[in-house]
């Protein structure tokens, strides 16, 4: 192999290097935001059971 060629496929591998790099911090972004929706998502189905029991007592003693 010739220097141009080495020169040349180690820019190669720099370059995938860094896409990788790109690729996994993207990763670590979207992994961040769906720990949040997830979060939010079980924050939003406590507070729909709360409402629901909130509004089966009300029928309940509207009933009476």
């Amino acid at each position: 192999m010739t220097e141009d060629q080495l020169s040349t496929l180690i820019d190669k591998l720099n370059f995938i290097i860094d896409k990788q790099s790109r690729i996994e911090a993207r990763l670590e972004k979207i992994e961040g935001d769906l720990g949040s929706v997830i979060h939010d998502i079980k924050k939003i189905k406590k507070r729909v059971r709360k409402d629901k029991d909130e509004t089966d007592e009300l029928e309940k003693k509207a009933k009476e």
